[in-house]
């Protein structure tokens, strides 16, 4: 039983005094051994007798330690755990008087071991046999799982230097922080500064996100006033023009009566509807348009508390325009908002990037994300780094100019491969972009009009001719 434990000598002492008072003459035997509990009888004992020394609120603080040096078993016996010293023990020790006694009286008793690299629990037995931790850990395991995770997740923050990205988001924090609601004397100060800092971070997101959507609604607003009065204007214009026309109608009226050209009539009359029928339509169009906007803002308005009625309001401002009817961002944005609020799904782009004067022929992103790429119709390609967007991108030229057909980043991104007309492939090394491309193989046939596939050891090319070419890498 005794093993090669640590701190073992004084429980083997009182298990074989209650042995000894269990003899059978001046013979010690393994029945009174066993009788007396063994050796884990003993530790056992101990551990129930000192938790009854201590208070409440120390019972509590020894409850929090002996929980968190238990790993929980995956299928197997749950066994001893050694926890670092900061997850038990604060900063500033001094700050905790009564953890730092309940510790000592734990260490004293040869409870818990303590050392420079952790803590850990004296003895398996105390950990698998005394019932009283083992009801502990049975009645909170879903909980213990969710605080063990929390644990190392908050050492892993502060080992990054309190990384924004490491901290929780989404259900995940959510569920952390209701067990620490339900737990609050359970967290450690590195617990609950990771907790609070994490909902710090959410909600200033929040709040900067429903800053730019109010912003957004007030553009919206604004823009749609303006269509509103233009398409007044563009309209009382449509009805003066049509006055006009109907003037020159009189006029050609009198001109026939006068000179007996009925003609003169006829043609003046078709061109002065004709325009006044083009202004009308423009300003319907504008009307249109100005009912769109205005619907969609009050849409983006409703999405918080009225997700539904929202996306019927977006849907009808989208219905609101007709096929022939120039698009309008803010009614489509709007429309995509509301589904995403109605419970729908919707796809944001992360950024908008430099233009690019000439057509854009083909596209890649590398492996790793660090690297969007882009060939051109007039054989530039450009590269963009994705950590900072906002530079910008690395133009590279081929030896003549021809259109970029095809484009990919090998999987480590250190090489990228160009297919262009007039039956070439090119490889260009991504560390040393200085260097010119190195031409591959070409063929007199044109092989690569439709796609390049790349991994680790093997460059593919395909063509219209329905010919493969392999290069081995």
């Amino acid at each position: 039983d005794a093993g090669f434990e640590p701190a073992v000598l004084p429980w083997l002492s009182h298990a074989l005094l209650e042995t000894w008072k269990r003899r059978r003459g001046r013979i010690l035997t393994f029945s009174g051994y066993a009788e007396a509990g063994g050796l884990r009888g003993a530790i056992v004992h101990k551990a129930t007798a000192i938790y009854q020394q201590f208070n409440e609120q120390e019972q509590h603080i020894a409850r929090n330690v002996f929980m968190r040096l238990t790993k929980l078993g995956e299928g197997t016996q749950d066994s001893r755990r050694r926890a670092p010293l900061d997850e038990i023990i604060p900063p500033d020790p001094n700050s905790d008087p009564m953890l730092l006694s309940v510790l000592q009286m734990l260490a004293k008793a040869r409870l818990i071991v303590v050392s420079d690299d952790g803590m850990h629990a004296a003895h398996e037995a105390i950990v698998r046999d005394w019932t009283l931790l083992r009801s502990w850990v049975e009645e909170n395991r879903d909980g213990l799982r969710i605080h063990r995770v929390l644990a190392d997740d908050a050492a892993n923050w502060v080992h990054l230097g309190h990384d924004r990205g490491a901290l929780y988001r989404g259900v995940k924090l959510g569920q952390a922080l209701e067990w620490a609601e339900q737990h609050p004397q359970d967290l450690n100060t590195i617990e609950r500064s990771f907790l609070e800092t994490a909902r710090d971070v959410v909600e200033q997101e929040h709040k900067a996100q429903e800053e730019a959507q109010r912003r957004q609604l007030e553009t919206a607003q604004k823009l749609a006033e303006s269509e509103r009065q233009r398409a007044e204007e563009q309209e009382a214009v449509a009805v003066q023009q049509q006055h006009t026309a109907e003037r020159m109608r009189r006029s050609a009226q009198r001109l026939a009566v006068l000179f007996g050209v009925a003609g003169i009539l006829a043609i003046v009359a078709l061109i002065a509807f004709y325009f006044a029928g083009q202004n009308r339509e423009l300003a319907d169009q504008k009307q249109r348009t100005t009912r769109a906007r205005e619907l969609s803002a009050i849409a983006q308005r409703l999405i918080p508390d009225y997700p539904q009625r929202s996306l019927l309001l977006a849907v009808e401002a989208y219905n609101t325009l007709l096929e022939d009817d120039p698009r309008v961002p803010e009614v489509e944005e709007a429309l995509r908002l509301s589904l995403a609020g109605a419970g729908g799904r919707s796809l944001p782009f992360e950024s908008s990037l430099t233009s690019i004067e000439n057509p854009i022929t083909a596209v890649a992103i590398s492996s790793d994300e660090k690297w969007l790429v882009a060939g051109a119709e007039n054989g530039e390609v450009y590269l963009w780094d994705r950590t900072n967007l906002e530079l910008p991108p690395i133009v590279l030229s081929h030896d003549y100019e021809a259109k970029v057909l095809d484009v990919v980043i090998g999987p480590e991104s250190s090489w990228m491969y160009t297919s262009i007309e007039g039956n070439a492939v090119y490889q260009w090394d991504l560390y040393n972009l200085e260097f010119p491309p190195l031409p591959l193989l070409s063929s007199n046939e044109n092989e690569y009009q439709l796609s390049l596939a790349v991994n680790d050891k093997w460059l593919i090319g395909g063509g219209e001719n329905g010919n493969l070419s392999v290069w081995i890498l």
